[in-house]
């Protein structure tokens, strides 16, 4: 069954995307998505987004270094998977490293810890051997770098 949308003027679609674009930070290719459902030709969709960037309703780095903050503190992420993520949303390269830059070193080493003492009690397996591969593909899948978790790992658990 074929969906229907709302069909959009101009004025509607502008308010209804700025309303979208100040609700949360968005990357450019949400919004371009947005505008897309809303069954605007691709010159107004153009011109929408010129505007809304040059309003700074939407800010490509300031959408990265939101979303690297809050999946880092907020859910445990390491910087591989924020990075892909982000390549995802097709944020460009310059502002991946920079919201990337933003996350504090110590601050990364302390949640690596911190998240390998909370699983690792959790792991199921008599064997230590296997119990510590176990945390490493873990800590490994949250997007941690496979250096740092190795080298977590033997320090807390040794």
């Amino acid at each position: 069954m074929q969906q229907s949308y709302k069909k959009y003027d101009i004025q509607e679609a502008r308010e209804a995307i700025m309303r979208y674009c100040a609700y949360q930070e968005r990357s450019q290719s949400e919004v371009k998505k947005k505008l897309e459902q809303m069954g605007l030709i691709p010159m107004v969709i153009d011109l929408l987004m010129v505007e809304l960037i040059e309003n700074n309703y939407v800010n490509e780095l300031r959408f990265a270094e939101t979303f690297a903050s809050g999946k880092f503190r907020i859910k445990g992420w390491g910087r591989m998977k924020i990075k892909d993520r982000l390549r995802l949303k097709n944020v460009s390269q310059p502002c991946i490293d920079i919201a990337l830059a933003g996350i504090d070193d110590e601050e990364y080493m302390s949640q690596l810890r911190r998240i390998a003492e909370w699983k690792y009690p959790k792991i199921k397996d008599n064997n230590p051997y296997t119990r510590k591969q176990k945390l490493i593909g873990f800590l490994f899948s949250r997007g941690f770098e496979y250096e740092l978790v190795r080298e977590v790992v033997e320090e807390v658990f040794q």
